[in-house]
């Protein structure tokens, strides 16, 4: 029987091939000898959400650094600020 290396998290663990595809939708990965991952288990739905959550914060961040930046432009530049052209 073939076994493949599966791992979530810190878990490692031997199981039979035929089985894979329960531990891939458990959110394992299917893992080399050398430890690289050969393909990726599904993620959970709160992993997925926290990702999001975090994703939705960085943009919102990055909303609004850029509107300060616009605001800033439409104050007027110095000459010496004046933007460089091709």
């Amino acid at each position: 029987m073939d076994t493949i290396r599966v791992l979530r998290g810190n878990r490692e663990r031997l199981v039979p091939s035929i089985e894979k595809e329960k531990y891939l939708a458990d959110g394992y990965s299917v893992i080399g000898e050398d430890g690289t991952v050969l393909e990726q288990g599904v993620k959970s739905n709160h992993t997925l959400k926290s990702e999001l959550e975090a994703a939705n914060k960085r943009i919102a961040e990055l909303e609004s650094e850029l509107a300060a930046l616009k605001g800033e432009g439409k104050r007027g530049r110095k000459a010496s600020e004046a933007p460089l052209t091709e």
